[in-house]
């Protein structure tokens, strides 16, 4: 009880400091250097000024309230991320990160422990804590595609990007930052959510755009003293070839990613990065698509990101953009990541998805950046506003999607809020009200939801209480080639538990090795972290022994943020 109210203590003092920030600061224009924010419809965009370690003080101070809730959520990540660690993480982050914090202001180029240093002190945390919330909230997916010369109407590169990850509810939230250093690191604008550090997209003075990936792969942490190059290269590079040249000349990247580089010169690119190195993919023409899996022959080997769900968003995003190849203009990049053709079902692997957060197109040779002013489930389908690192935008905004306003999208928001009420329900282990929404749902038979995976969702909360003959009910149509592959994978395992349980060992056992079949079939992800779980049961079960926690570790495959 004194740890709650110390916690809640400290919790009313940091939300008064950020109050009295917010009064203390000067309402200004932009171009006077005074920091600022605009709130752009769901979109918040703060313009930022002088040292990284002032701007971090000022970001924090301007967010207010939703800096606080970022601090509550990816602290709760970075703590629920650490139980599932080895003892070697638990160490790192006992020993490690406290060495990172205090060292990294003195020798990380990019500012990045010097902008954690800032935040800690404006929300009244350890230096420390700073740099957990960093990890704790720097995942994210990505749909993405680049184009320049004869695949654009006017010759220059255009990036169109969809950052797919959820939103928790409400509590992270699209961010925009507008940096503005005054140790003469090029202007830049970052693209992410709040507090985030790291540009998961952005553009910069000189005109080079970038867009960063996540790359789940075996090597996620380097061995040495980190320098976060992908800030890096906004801040002083001019062209794709200066960023390569930086990424290869940097010994621990931070991290890694997929970074997609395009600048005002028409330059096109993606490095495949680990910590301790990248592989440089160019394309033979002018266009690609890329989504969270390798590509170069480097990579590919280290990769453990290729599942069934990467593959088919970056086989969406090729086929949204191959019959406007010559004609893509800014609108028409926007009109692309609203593109829903590769499936009927909106919580499948198609590019406007339910998980897009940030939804934008950058045209680095007008130095324009525009995103979205409409949150997710719907980001990608807002009208898009244009920001520039020069000054004021120039550009017109891009229209929004005229389904936006309907009838039929409001009822699909309305059914998507339920599941993902359901979704949130089930894990805070409110089993009941969670299949009482999901039941509704079913029973709704709704065109544009996936029935196989709103049956797994039944399904997988009656299993874990101890309802087996409905959970296998609900299971036993999945095993066909029409169901997705993650889906009908999972549904074989859950049936071959569950039979287990209900003294069915013959039934068990065929189930198992129907399991093992379906996973033999797609070695392309045998890799993969999504299958590990299925491989390792299907195995124990094979061998004779009862999977390890098999019905508590099955995942949530609803495809419905939450």
């Amino acid at each position: 009880m004194i740890v709650y109210q110390l916690a809640g203590l400290r919790r009313i003092v940091s939300i008064a400091l950020l109050l009295i920030g917010c009064l203390l600061s000067p309402a200004s224009s932009a171009s006077d250097g005074v920091p600022r924010r605009e709130d752009r419809g769901g979109l918040t965009v703060l313009y930022l000024y002088g040292s990284y370690e002032e701007m971090g003080r000022q970001e924090a101070r301007l967010l207010g309230q939703t800096a606080i809730d970022a601090e509550t959520l990816y602290g709760d990540h970075w703590k629920r991320l650490l139980a599932r660690m080895g003892v070697g993480v638990k160490i790192a982050d006992a020993l490690w990160l406290p060495v990172l914090s205090w060292t990294g202001p003195l020798y990380e180029q990019s500012g990045m422990f010097a902008e954690s240093v800032g935040i800690s002190k404006e929300l009244g945390i350890s230096r420390t804590d700073s740099v957990r919330l960093f990890y704790g909230g720097i995942f994210g997916g990505s749909t993405s595609f680049v184009a320049t010369r004869k695949a654009t109407l006017g010759g220059g590169a255009i990036l169109g990007r969809n950052i797919d990850w959820g939103d928790d509810g409400g509590l992270r939230r699209p961010v925009v930052v507008h940096y503005h250093p005054n140790n003469g690191d090029l202007a830049h604008i970052s693209v992410g959510w709040q507090l985030g550090r790291i540009p998961i997209a952005g553009l910069n003075e000189a005109g080079l755009a970038v867009s960063i990936n996540f790359f789940e792969n075996d090597q996620m942490v380097g061995l040495n003293f980190p320098q976060f190059a992908y800030r890096r290269i906004l801040q002083r590079s001019r062209t794709v070839n200066e960023a390569i040249d930086l990424l290869n000349s940097t010994r621990d990247l931070g991290g890694p990613g997929f970074v997609v580089l395009a600048d005002a010169g028409g330059a096109i690119a993606m490095a495949e990065c680990r910590p301790s190195g990248c592989a440089i993919y160019r394309p033979e023409g002018d266009w690609f698509a890329q989504s969270n899996y390798a590509r170069t022959p480097e990579m590919v080997p280290h990769d453990r990101g290729r599942t069934p769900d990467a593959v088919r968003r970056r086989a969406a995003m090729e086929a949204a953009v191959q019959p406007h190849l010559g004609a893509i203009t800014p609108q028409l990049a926007a009109n692309i990541l609203r593109d829903r053709s590769s499936s009927p079902y909106v919580n499948d692997s198609i590019v406007a998805n339910l998980f897009v957060m940030n939804s934008l197109v950058v045209e680095p040779a007008s130095r324009t950046l525009w995103h979205s002013t409409t949150n997710e489930p719907f980001a990608p389908f807002g009208e898009m506003v244009p920001f520039s690192p020069v000054g004021e935008a120039k550009a017109e905004k891009l229209d929004p999607d005229p389904r936006l306003g309907e009838a039929s999208m409001r009822h699909q928001g309305e059914v998507i809020s339920s599941m993902r009420m359901a979704t949130r329900l089930t894990d805070s282990g409110r089993s009941g009200e969670a299949l009482a929404l999901w039941d509704r749902v079913a029973r709704s038979n709704e065109a544009f939801v996936d029935p196989s995976r709103v049956a797994w969702a039944r399904a997988r909360i009656l299993a874990s209480i101890g309802s087996y003959r409905e959970a296998d009910q609900l299971l036993a149509p999945m095993d066909t080639d029409s169901t997705p592959a993650e889906v009908r994978i999972y549904a074989l395992l859950a049936r071959g538990v569950v039979a287990g349980r209900l003294g069915k060992t013959d039934q068990a056992l065929a189930l198992y090795q129907r399991a093992a079949q379906c996973l033999d079939s797609l070695p392309q992800y045998a890799q993969s972290s999504l299958f590990s779980t299925a491989h390792e049961q299907v195995a124990q079960a094979l061998a004779g022994t009862t999977p390890d926690g098999a019905l508590s570790d099955l995942p949530d495959l609803a495809m419905v943020p939450r």
